[in-house]
């Protein structure tokens, strides 16, 4: 474990989460530290990939990943990884659900241990570290990807009504935010999703919400909204009183992929538009989700009729808009302020929705042989994450 220091000097002994953020502004301003973001992509029950890294990076540092970044985003699985390591531990008491009480206290690493945590900060200590982020998505994602012979058919497979219960995915987002809102984070977040009404981009913002109560959504609208997987899952109808009137009277949410899957460019736009920075104040952690091999040849092609084409769209177009992400990043970030980490998938594990314990047993350990491979550059990103702690 790397040797970081417990508190943050020049503070008050008793400073408001407000006053540590404004704090920390001033160190990136004065060239003490980098403003630091963490994005993740979007990709289902692939997200195991990155939370091995996310835990990797929380054992080295002993540091809970609010504490690490100044602005975390993510896209669809990649949002549920973020935003729940940002949720405080004294709220969102996880609700009973039908299979029974959930006893996040009562597992290791539990709050009171992490209460006494000499090495996290009194402000920002998070209800789930990444180990027990990781326990939920192994105990949830068979829950929300769950379906049965008669849905499948009724359903006509996706063709004709979304896959699976979305009433399902809305109680697990619940019973883990509970009614908290953007603006209760412990460190800045930025979701990406779309709204199908309007035909636009939207993105939820704890910037936004500070200042303006209507953009304060509750996180579980949040959640929903961009991990409403287009044939997977229903839109999400925006909740009365929340926004500017839209347009057309109110929005339909949808899987912020068809947005920006890899949302790590949104991030750094809203790190120099928001927070008035240069790409040199600013650090970029991007994790991906499993790039699966999408390579073609000349035979197979040169047969496609629409349904071929139609099916490769889907992969193609959102495989190659993180290509041209990491491209975009690459060109206008300094050669330490972009991190990207990507693991190879087997096309047979790519599947977005394969809950089975086969499936999640090998993206756990191409989770972690990504960590193993990364070794030396996430040693390099982590002392950059931890200056000025």
């Amino acid at each position: 474990m790397m040797n970081v220091s417990p508190t943050t000097s020049h503070l008050s002994t008793t400073p408001s989460l407000e006053e540590y953020r404004a704090y920390h502004m001033q160190q990136v301003r004065e060239g003490k530290r980098k403003f630091r973001i963490l994005a993740i992509d979007g990709g289902g029950v692939r997200g195991v990939i990155p939370s091995m890294v996310l835990q990797y990076i929380e054992k080295q540092t002993g540091k809970p990943i609010c504490e690490l970044f100044d602005l975390v985003s993510g896209t669809s699985t990649g949002a549920l990884l973020a935003v729940t390591l940002a949720v405080p531990q004294n709220t969102a008491t996880p609700k009973t659900s039908d299979e029974g009480e959930i006893k996040i206290d009562e597992k290791p690493g539990n709050n009171k241990e992490k209460s006494a945590n000499s090495n996290y900060h009194p402000l920002l200590v998070p209800r789930y570290t990444a180990v027990q982020s990781t326990e939920l998505y192994y105990k949830e994602i068979p829950r929300i990807f769950k379906t049965n012979l008669y849905r499948k058919i009724i359903t006509g497979f996706g063709l004709k009504a979304a896959r699976y219960s979305s009433t399902t995915k809305r109680q697990v987002i619940e019973e883990y935010v509970g009614d908290l809102t953007l603006k209760d984070t412990l460190v800045d977040v930025l979701v990406p999703t779309f709204d199908v009404r309007e035909g636009i981009p939207y993105f939820f913002s704890s910037w936004y919400a500070r200042m303006n109560s209507r953009k304060n959504w509750p996180l579980r609208t949040v959640l929903d909204a961009t991990s409403s997987a287009p044939t997977f899952f229903n839109v999400t109808k925006s909740n009365p009183g929340y926004d500017e009137l839209p347009k057309l009277g109110y929005r339909l949410f949808t899987d912020g992929a068809l947005t920006a899957n890899c949302p790590a460019l949104c991030a750094a736009v809203e790190a120099v538009k928001r927070y008035r920075l240069t790409p040199d104040q600013i650090v970029i952690v991007s994790l991906g989700c499993g790039d699966a091999d999408i390579t073609k040849n000349f035979e197979d092609v040169n047969r496609w009729g629409a349904l071929n084409w139609l099916s490769y769209f889907g992969e193609s177009l959102i495989s190659s808009s993180m290509n041209t992400v990491k491209y975009q990043l690459q060109e206008i970030m300094p050669v330490q302020g972009y991190w990207r980490f990507q693991a190879n998938l087997d096309a047979a594990h790519s599947s977005i929705d394969d809950s089975s314990p086969g499936n999640l047993n090998y993206l756990t350990k191409t989770g972690q042989d990504l960590v193993a491979k990364e070794k030396a550059r996430l040693d390099e990103a982590i002392n950059i994450l931890v200056q000025g702690l």
